[in-house]
């Protein structure tokens, strides 16, 4: 699935803070978890800025919200896209019980 925003203006000093998981209800069933990415698109060229898979059947530290910050200062004064994708995780092409979660995606700005 994708989720995009469109025209985000990014500020100076801009990190954007988002939360990555699995619904608990598949954390003990069968499935090798899902790829979660994100990137920033100009309509020019896109960039992957993230790459994670989430594997709570699999990984006992992944049965959580896993919280992630990633710098977009580079991209400060651009008007940009930024793009949430998932995917059966990298293991393979295994999508049972890829019940993705994305939570409070936010900018915030650090000093």
């Amino acid at each position: 699935s994708r989720l995009i925003y469109h025209d985000v203006n990014v500020p100076r000093h801009a990190w954007l803070r988002v939360h990555l998981a699995l619904s608990p209800e598949v954390w003990d069933r069968p499935g090798d978890g899902v790829l979660f990415r994100f990137g920033v698109s100009d309509d020019r060229s896109y960039e992957e800025l993230l790459k994670q898979v989430v594997n709570p059947a699999g990984v006992p530290d992944d049965r959580r919200w896993l919280t992630v910050e990633i710098d977009l200062s580079q991209y400060a004064g651009e008007k940009l896209k930024l793009i949430f994708n998932t995917n059966s995780s990298l293991a393979g092409d295994d999508s049972q019980h890829d019940w993705a979660l994305l939570g409070e995606p936010q900018i915030v700005i650090r000093p």
